[in-house]
């Protein structure tokens, strides 16, 4: 089940998408980010981000690309 959020938690995810953004972030980490509350589950987002933090993103992307 998704959680709904309040338009001023949207506006921090979206900071912190800008700040990630700005620092160079990876567009594969920012894609995760950004579907938090809008095209995934929390707990899809959470388990992507764990398999990112964990290097299982990078090693499925060095296989794909």
């Amino acid at each position: 089940m998704t959680t709904i959020y309040t338009p001023l938690q949207y506006d921090i995810f979206n900071e912190i998408y800008k700040a990630f953004e700005d620092l160079g972030a990876n567009s594969g980490l920012l894609s995760c980010i950004s579907s938090l509350g809008d095209t995934m589950t929390d707990e899809q987002v959470l388990e992507m981000l764990q398999d990112w933090n964990k290097g299982k993103f990078v090693k499925t992307k060095a296989v794909i690309a």
